[in-house]
């Protein structure tokens, strides 16, 4: 409702009165938060909102938002954001007791997340990571130099140790590191966080994941690469794409090689 008083226009805003369920510690109050210490924020202490690329991270953010608050949130899909160009998707809850409730839980309760159950610090890790973290393979000339990592990036030295120490109470082990080069210019300190090892990702895959589908698909590709053994035909591609010289001058052994190959496998 608005009222004319005068000249200036005054807009009555009705409260809105969360149920009580914000104050249990849930899973998905977990993943508010864990999103929230990355790619979420609180507007004008009275918005909390998610805007970003991956439509399933939005979503999900949507339903553990509605979960935890108990108050239906606006979605919306844009075409470029600011000067960001692309498909963004927006979530957004206006509720000036979330919002306070949520930066209060954050500023002053921060320690508290190291008391919680495994599962809950799980899920605030997912949330994290959804949001700042990746995930990367790269191939490299035998399975012995192929890339393959876990990381997390966040200005936030707070955020970044949390991941840190909770990680290590997983038993999954990480490094982390300042980078004083965080892009676009910016002089700010970014703290990164790499994870190593086919033990490790398969811990992380376990107690935290990703929600996002091309994140999820990338950790999938890392743990599948350990399983894979190349058939003779990937072996001399990447022959001819990483040491040219060998292959050409054993291309004939290398064929040879292929086709004795063949013939005893059609025996069976």
């Amino acid at each position: 409702m608005q009222l004319l008083y005068g000249i200036r226009k005054i807009r009555m805003v009705k409260k809105i009165i969360l149920n009580g369920n914000h104050k249990k510690i849930d899973k998905s109050f977990g993943y508010v938060v864990g999103t929230y210490l990355s790619d979420g924020w609180i507007g004008n202490e009275s918005v909390i909102g998610l805007t970003v690329k991956d439509k399933d991270f939005a979503l999900e953010f949507k339903k553990n938002l509605e979960n935890w608050s108990g108050l239906k949130t606006k979605y919306s899909e844009h075409d470029g954001w600011g000067n960001a160009k692309g498909k963004y998707y927006r979530v957004a809850i206006y509720s000036v007791m979330a919002a306070r409730f949520l930066r209060k839980f954050i500023n002053e309760r921060f320690n508290v997340i190291y008391k919680f159950n495994s599962e809950i610090k799980g899920i605030i890790l997912r949330g994290m990571f959804d949001g700042d973290g990746w995930a990367t393979i790269h191939e490299g000339k035998t399975r012995k130099t192929n890339v393959r990592m876990i990381g997390f990036t966040n200005i936030e030295k707070r955020n970044s140790m949390l991941i840190h120490n909770i990680l290590n109470e997983f038993g999954i082990k990480n490094s982390i590191r300042e980078n004083n080069h965080s892009g676009f210019n910016s002089k700010k300190i970014n703290y990164v966080i790499s994870i190593t090892g086919k033990t490790n990702f398969e811990k992380f895959n376990e107690k935290i994941g990703f929600t996002i589908k091309r994140k999820k698909d990338k950790l999938n590709k890392i743990l599948n690469s350990y399983k894979k053994k190349l058939s003779i035909e990937e072996k001399i591609e990447r022959t001819k794409k990483y040491n040219k010289e060998y292959y050409y001058l054993n291309r004939k052994k290398i064929l040879q090689q292929k086709k004795e190959y063949d013939k005893n496998r059609r025996k069976f």
